[in-house]
């Protein structure tokens, strides 16, 4: 098979079906049904046909990358003996809602991504996927792969709709995997080992999981996770609150402060964490390094934070990196610990910014949006 990029499988691909016209003609004059199937050595290389429901022959084994690409007109897919596919096979087949493949073991990157109208996959022998094979499957709601063990990242990203995941196998996922899966209200894994970063970021409605093998996390794997409360762990099970917009393991409470920690890993099954002080008034809540760290952070939340130095100030004014930080805090009320965390995440940061510059590098954190409109507001 021809070793192309993505892209230019899209530009050959688009070329051929879309602005060939011999490619047109050769469609009307097919008349055996398996004449559409174009194959190399049992590989489907090229489908010619419009079909709505797609029953591939026994004979074909594998489909080639971006065979289907795009493909509006097939709403079901059934294959008795297709075993591997390739990158970008069913991309996009935005009328697609049925997938019956019973002995595909393999998928390329992007297998099924942006199939929005997919509800229904059948894939009972599916062993190992490429990236983003499920990406954006937006109307998928129940996903049962019995035998998956590995996926590539980003599998199930933005499948907003699932409410239900069976995958009793699976050993390892890639970095976002479930991320931003905002209907799931509970997960349980019961062969997970491995993750990648951000595994379970942004499940806004996740409140239980389940992880009884779980030995290596990579970063932010619960990362805004805001109605988590309990993590099952192996040989321990944790309780988490969501505070200051920070998932928070709870160790100790006392009175109006709380001993907890953030940034949560596993390591060798272990369970590793910062160990912080989070202070609150009844209603806010601030973590700091120290108790004394946390209560000046608080006074950010509840007192009358005076912004009028900043309302002559435009998008390209220019601020040091101390007085971006102060004035970014002052005007949103964010926590100083988490303020923190982020400068560090960016590296090396520069001596000055403007304020366009603090609006574009703070895009989707807590508080971005307030500190924007209050800004373009003094346009």
């Amino acid at each position: 098979m021809l070793d192309l990029s993505r892209s230019a499988r899209r530009e050959r691909y688009h070329g051929f079906f879309k602005g060939n016209n011999k490619s047109k003609n050769m469609k009307k004059e097919i008349k055996n049904k398996e004449d559409i199937f174009k194959t190399i050595n049992g590989v489907l290389v090229e489908y010619l046909g419009n079909e709505k429901n797609v029953i591939i022959p026994e004979y074909i084994t594998e489909i080639g990358d971006n065979v289907f690409y795009e493909n509006n007109d097939i709403i079901s897919i059934f294959s008795k003996n297709i075993k591997k596919t390739g990158s970008d096979c069913f991309y996009s087949c935005s009328e697609l809602t049925e997938i019956s493949l019973p002995a595909l073991q393999q998928t390329g990157s992007y297998c099924f991504r942006s199939c929005a109208a997919l509800t229904e996959i059948s894939l009972p022998a599916l062993q190992q996927t490429g990236s983003d094979c499920f990406y954006s499957c937006s109307a998928l709601t129940e996903i049962s792969l019995p035998a998956l063990q590995q996926t590539g990242r980003d599998c199930f990203r933005f499948c907003a709709a699932l409410t239900e995941i069976s995958l009793p196998e699976l050993q390892q996922t890639g970095s976002y995997c479930f991320r931003s899966c905002s209907a799931l209200t509970e997960i349980s894994l019961p062969a997970l080992q491995q993750t990648g970063s951000d595994c379970f970021s942004f499940c806004d409605a996740l409140t239980e999981i389940s992880l009884p093998a779980l030995q290596q996390t990579g970063s932010d794997c619960f990362y805004s996770c805001a109605a988590l409360t309990e993590i099952s762990l192996p040989d321990k099970k944790i309780l988490v609150e969501y505070l200051d917009n920070i998932v928070t393991y709870i160790i100790r409470k006392r009175k109006n402060v709380i001993i907890g920690g953030i940034n949560l890993c596993v390591n060798d099954s272990e369970l590793k964490y910062d160990e912080c002080f989070i202070v609150t008034d009844g209603v806010n809540f601030s973590h700091g390094k120290s108790i004394k760290e946390a209560k000046k952070s608080l006074l950010y939340k509840i007192s009358n934070r005076d912004t009028t130095k900043y309302k002559s100030m435009n998008l390209d004014s220019v601020l040091t990196l101390k007085e971006g930080i102060e004035a970014y805090r002052v005007i949103t009320g964010a926590c100083e610990f988490g303020v923190k965390n982020f400068i560090e995440g960016l590296g090396k940061a520069k001596s000055k910014y403007t304020i366009k510059e603090i609006i574009k590098i703070t895009k989707g954190c807590y508080g971005n949006n307030t500190f924007s409109n209050f800004f373009n507001k003094n346009k």
